[in-house]
């Protein structure tokens, strides 16, 4: 099942900005954390905001694929983060179209 988790965070909370907070953030999400939890990073998207000096809220998007929303609760813990459960257009409008 494919799962979206999207981050909103102030120029001043970007992880890019904390060593030890970005640190973290890239060993969570190494093929070998998420593996260990059987979790697969599809794909991550990062704002252009975090590589530059600003003022606007930035944005990241995660897309992961696991068995259980629970598996991507747990990676985040004690965060708590929203986790979107998604479908495949593809598989909606073959169902759709029956």
């Amino acid at each position: 099942m494919l799962f979206a988790v999207p981050f909103f965070h102030s120029p001043g909370e970007c992880p890019r900005l904390h060593k030890t907070q970005m640190e973290e953030t890239v060993r969570r999400l190494s093929p070998e954390s998420l593996g260990s939890r059987g979790i697969r990073l599809v794909e991550g998207y990062v704002d252009r905001l975090c590589l530059e000096p600003t003022e606007k809220a930035h944005f990241s998007y995660f897309l992961f694929e696991a068995e259980h929303e629970r598996q991507i609760r747990d990676l985040f813990e004690p965060n708590h983060v929203e986790i979107r459960a998604l479908e495949r257009f593809s598989d909606l409008r073959r169902t759709n179209t029956g």
